[in-house]
């Protein structure tokens, strides 16, 4: 397994991430399921991380654990010292479903202000105006349209920028361009990854397209498909910063694809075999 890629000076420090042995379960009708066992990982300060996997995998459980959206039956997260048992202040999440996540009968300029007005406290900086912020996701000749006015790539920016508004240290992101089309796809990953360096925040970003991880992450972490245990862990070496032609042409770039393909599509035993 290659070394972990160095992460660039961040802005202002970030507590690092830590899953310890977690495991989650979920009752239904018909009995339990197990949707996480025994996941451990640490999320650096200022990294950007990947998580990749088969549906079913515990992707989006474990964000939504380090958010602190789903209990853990045992094992945990830390941020810091602190553990999280409930969402804690410092994380904003930017979801698939931009359509849930903006206020309908706010303006774009009012979604990002509602952002501001919730900073989170000991943020580094002063106060980033909302026009600017508006600008720099590119919306600043919609400033005042509604949600309902905005493509659906529009309105992802919105919720973004909302986000950032609040200069959170975590953004965790939940197939955030899976639901717009291609080219606004690779324009929301440019812009995304801008911001993610102007302003410091550390990323956990949970994709079912292997090229979006490798294309943003500093390190993609492959979920076993039946949510035991981490598959394998790639750190991807590719230069900062990444360009949506230059970096897909990259020779390393179809390593790490066909590295993160193979370990996706294995089983969990070839995975441990692998890792061996």
């Amino acid at each position: 397994m290659a070394r972990v890629h160095p992460i660039q000076e961040r802005a202002h420090a970030t507590p690092p991430i830590k899953v310890s042995h977690l495991s989650v379960r979920f009752d239904g009708k018909h009995g339990s399921v197990d949707a996480l066992a025994d996941v451990s990982l640490t999320v650096k300060s200022g990294e950007f991380l990947a998580l990749v996997g088969r549906s079913g995998s515990g992707k989006s459980t474990l964000l939504r654990a380090i958010g602190g959206l789903t209990r853990a039956r045992q094992g945990g997260v830390s941020i810091g010292d602190a553990r999280v048992d409930a969402p804690p202040a410092q994380i904003r999440f930017v979801a698939q479903d931009y359509s849930q996540s903006l206020l309908p009968w706010l303006t774009v300029r009012e979604n990002v202000r509602f952002g501001e007005r919730h900073a989170v406290e000991g943020s580094s900086g002063g106060v980033t105006a909302v026009e600017q912020i508006i600008d720099r996701v590119g919306l600043s000749h919609a400033i005042d349209r509604y949600p309902r006015e905005l493509s659906g790539g529009m309105q992802q920016r919105v919720a973004i920028a909302r986000a950032i508004a609040s200069r959170p240290k975590i953004i965790l992101l939940d197939e955030a361009f899976g639901s717009v089309d291609a080219l606004s796809r690779a324009m929301l990953q440019d812009m995304m990854l801008d911001l993610w360096k102007e302003f410091g925040f550390t990323a956990v970003l949970v994709t079912h397209d292997i090229d979006e991880a490798i294309y943003m992450a500093d390190r993609v972490i492959v979920l076993n498909p039946d949510g035991k245990g981490i598959g394998a862990e790639v750190d991807i070496s590719l230069p900062r910063p990444r360009a949506q032609l230059e970096t897909r042409e990259h020779p390393r770039y179809l390593e790490y694809r066909r590295e993160l393909l193979g370990s996706v599509l294995a089983k969990p035993a070839e995975n441990k075999a692998r890792a061996a």
